[in-house]
């Protein structure tokens, strides 16, 4: 039986915080679960936290695997708003995605469309709490 295979995506912005080889660990053992493994990681850099512009490009390359596994959430919500349409256009695009910390997943847009109010008081909890300084400090690069 040939297993399942992911792309893992750390956070930049929690590598203070947790480790990117951690974070690599913990997306690892999700895609374990997923009766799958990772077979390649890419991670944004701080100019890219907000565009996902690393993300894009490797969704455009149309790599053979599954679906991506992130390591939050919070990945898609660092521009200050929720990213919905980026997630339902990766969707659109055959992959799953996969979420370890929060132990969530989606491999469709009925999905993605339940999970809604999960999304977006995740997002709206984040963006409030970026404002505060003490959050500031802790994402800071």
């Amino acid at each position: 039986m040939s297993l399942n295979r992911y792309y893992s995506i750390p956070d930049k912005a929690l590598v203070k915080q947790v480790p990117q080889p951690m974070q690599h660990l913990v997306n690892a053992e999700m895609a374990k679960g997923l009766r799958g493994e990772i077979v390649y990681y890419t991670m944004e850099d701080p100019f890219t936290l907000g565009t996902q512009e690393v993300l894009i490009s490797k969704v455009k390359e149309k790599p053979r695997v599954e679906g991506f596994i992130f390591f939050t959430l919070n990945q898609f919500s660092y521009s200050g708003s929720l990213h919905y349409r980026l997630m339902e256009w990766i969707l659109g695009q055959g992959y799953e995605l996969h979420f370890a910390r929060e132990r969530l997943s989606m491999k469709n847009s009925e999905e993605l469309r339940t999970a809604f109010p999960l999304l977006f008081t995740q997002a709206y909890v984040g963006i409030r709490d970026k404002a505060h300084k003490f959050i500031q400090e802790i994402l800071q690069p």
